[in-house]
């Protein structure tokens, strides 16, 4: 779960998540996170 505190900086951050299995290659999937002032926000992934 993101939920950044009061000492997080608003803007755009950039993180890379790494999906590996015994029966596929490792994959890495670059995720952007907007963070602002107004609170509100959700995710869905679909791997």
């Amino acid at each position: 779960m993101a939920s950044p505190n009061a000492q997080v900086s608003e803007g755009l951050y950039e993180l890379v998540l790494r999906a590996t299995s015994d029966n596929h290659p490792t994959r890495d999937i670059n995720l952007f996170v907007a963070v602002t002032q107004e609170g509100l926000g959700n995710v869905l992934f679909k791997i």
